[in-house]
């Protein structure tokens, strides 16, 4: 009885200790989901990386992207916050910042975006601060055209630079 006690014990410390080292998903895996464009189904694999895994940034920059393409909006906005105030400054972390100002554009939430873009310097890279600086005239751009309205009517008139045939696929960033 005393030795099944033990063998038992030493059960449940093994149990309680290999629960401990929780199985990484597979990232070629994950990636041929995403190049595939199944986001659905790489976002369950995307959520079980640890803080602990090497690849942890990466996946966040993954989750994002995936939250952004099927419009989940809030899902997509923690990650965002989450990633801009906890992680440190990497070239992954930028491109969340990225998409984060771009999404806030999309709701129209220019004086947030316009927080976030002033959030910390733009990054060193060449690529990515580019795109930085293309939507910071972007942002002076739509605060010039807020203050272009009609008195009577109340419509705002566009500028020419919206006219522009310029597209940022997400895939990209």
């Amino acid at each position: 009885m005393r030795l099944a006690y033990k063998f038992l014990l030493t059960l449940t410390a093994l149990g309680i200790a290999m629960s401990s080292y929780a199985i990484e998903p597979n990232t070629s895996t994950v990636t041929a989901e995403l190049k595939k464009g199944d986001y659905p189904d790489a976002v369950p694999a995307l959520q079980e990386f640890t803080k602990e895994s090497p690849n942890y940034v990466w996946s966040l920059q993954e989750l994002a992207k995936s939250y952004y393409k099927l419009e989940r909006w809030s899902e997509f906005f923690g990650i965002a916050y989450f990633s801009r105030k906890a992680l440190p400054v990497s070239h992954e972390s930028e491109k969340i910042r990225l998409l984060e100002i771009l999404a806030l554009l999309r709701h129209c939430q220019t004086e947030q975006a316009k927080q976030v873009l002033a959030f910390r310097p733009s990054p060193s890279e060449p690529d990515l601060k580019k795109h930085f600086e293309v939507l910071a005239e972007l942002l002076q751009v739509s605060a010039s055209v807020s203050k272009n309205t009609d008195s009577k009517d109340q419509t705002k008139k566009p500028p020419g630079v919206f006219a522009s045939s310029n597209l940022w696929p997400v895939a990209n960033l």
